[in-house]
């Protein structure tokens, strides 16, 4: 019973996730889909049991912040924390992380060195990886910089 309430969850998230990703892909402009709905959509794949499905919504939700720069997307990013809280796996927990960094901070998107790097990345589903590492060198290199400034002089 359990086993088969957990498969028609994955389903209906994965429907309601795939809905998702063709109203995020069609338009040119972030102002002509509704982007919360999207949003919600992704947090709800997040909290799917099969860590294929969240980690594609973690992947999705940075580059829908990536097409959304100005929007806050503060649902999506609870749902990052929560993946980081409590996946199973080290990996989901670190994209998680990356993920979370950058739902906080959108602004670190466009101030990136490797911008477009990150851009051309991010239209490529099987770059996933690539793109967590660009994010993840972009992180380090900010977090370098801060620690070089917050030294006694």
């Amino acid at each position: 019973m359990k086993k088969d309430i957990s498969i028609i969850f994955t389903i209906v998230i994965t429907a309601l996730v795939s809905q998702g990703l063709v109203i995020a892909k069609t338009p040119q402009n972030p102002d002509s889909i509704n982007i919360k709905f999207v949003g919600k959509q992704y947090a709800m794949a997040m909290q799917s049991p099969v860590q294929g499905l969240v980690e594609s919504a973690l992947f999705e939700s940075i580059k829908l912040q990536i097409f959304a720069p100005k929007h806050k997307f503060f649902e999506l990013a609870k749902s990052a924390e929560n993946v980081m809280d409590k996946a199973k796996s080290p990996e989901l927990r670190y994209k998680a992380y990356i993920v979370t960094q950058f739902l906080h901070h959108p602004e670190w998107l466009n101030n990136m060195k490797n911008k477009n790097d990150v851009w051309q990345v991010s239209r490529i589903k099987s770059e996933g990886d690539k793109l967590f590492a660009l994010l993840a060198d972009e992180l380090q290199n900010r977090h370098l910089i801060l620690a070089k400034n917050d030294e006694p002089q």
